[in-house]
């Protein structure tokens, strides 16, 4: 998964659509400092699971600060599957 992909997914599910535009560096900011709750990171594991067959356990998800943590913990899994 690119940092793209989970921005749209981010985005589609917080209604934040500002997370796509190249100018923010969301990837490397916490979900606290773009505005997004714990629901909408929730939300996007459920559709990365759906999308890309990557289960997200929600414990590992709730100690994940930011869309980059998000994208490793992903890639990670994905690449252990």
């Amino acid at each position: 998964m690119t940092g793209e992909q989970l921005l749209t997914i981010l985005a589609d599910c917080s209604g934040n659509r500002d997370l796509t535009d190249p100018g923010t560096d969301a990837l490397h900011r916490t979900f606290e400092e773009l505005g997004l709750d714990s629901l909408a990171v929730m939300e996007s594991a459920t559709r990365v699971e759906r999308e890309f067959g990557v289960a997200l356990p929600d414990e590992r998800i709730v100690d994940l600060a930011g869309p980059a943590a998000l994208l490793a913990e992903i890639n990670s899994l994905a690449e252990h599957a």
